[in-house]
């Protein structure tokens, strides 16, 4: 765990709690634009800010879990694939909590994800994208297939970035996912797809 990183991740932590205080301060009504323009018709009171979710890929998911920690209006949470920086890796949360992982990463391999799921005492799961390398799970999962041939990247180098998935299922079954556990956590529909493996996405493993 390095110094820089969990001082960019406390920094984006505080972001995310402004950004929230900003969402409530439109929801009744205060208007924070330095230009005093008028707000959209019907912003006011349109919110609900009840159900906040948050997730995020790499530093964006230890932000996703520093931010939880930080302020209890997020509900739940997605973590994909990204090191556990700053004191919730040794407090962890209370609130639901998933955990995504590329094929070559999880608590076996990551210590601070380890610790951080020791330590979850709300709902929690931990899944493992199989053929996905770290990137597939953000744009470059896309971009460098369409980019390969102008970056002159063979088949393995590829996928050594993004991993052996194809970009259009990586994103299938990241969305499926995503859309399941926040439906279930802020909504409380419960699709069943996060109860057990699926003979639908075979790739996503459930890992005990």
């Amino acid at each position: 765990m390095t110094r820089s990183n969990t001082e960019a991740t406390a920094v984006r932590v505080a972001d995310t709690t402004f950004v929230l205080d900003e969402l409530a301060e439109l929801d009744v009504g205060h208007n924070p634009d330095a230009g005093d323009r008028p707000l959209p018709h019907g912003l006011p009171g349109a919110l609900n800010l009840s159900a906040i979710g948050m997730f995020g890929f790499s530093m964006g998911g230890a932000t996703t879990a520093g931010a939880m920690l930080a302020d209890p209006r997020i509900k739940a949470g997605i973590d994909l694939d990204g090191t556990i920086y700053g004191p919730v890796a040794a407090q962890g949360l209370s609130r639901p909590f998933l955990l995504i992982s590329s094929q070559d990463n999880g608590r076996d391999v990551d210590r601070t994800w380890a610790s951080f799921w020791a330590r979850l005492r709300g709902w929690r799961l931990d899944l493992r994208l199989h053929g996905a390398e770290h990137l597939a799970f953000s744009d470059a999962v896309t971009l460098y297939a369409q980019a390969a041939a102008v970056l002159h990247l063979t088949p393995a180098q590829l996928a050594q970035l993004v991993g052996t998935i194809k970009a259009s299922r990586a994103i299938t079954i990241e969305r499926a996912y995503i859309r399941a556990f926040f439906d279930l956590q802020l909504r409380q529909h419960d699709t069943h797809l996060l109860d057990q493996p699926s003979p639908a996405y075979p790739e996503m493993q459930f890992i005990p």
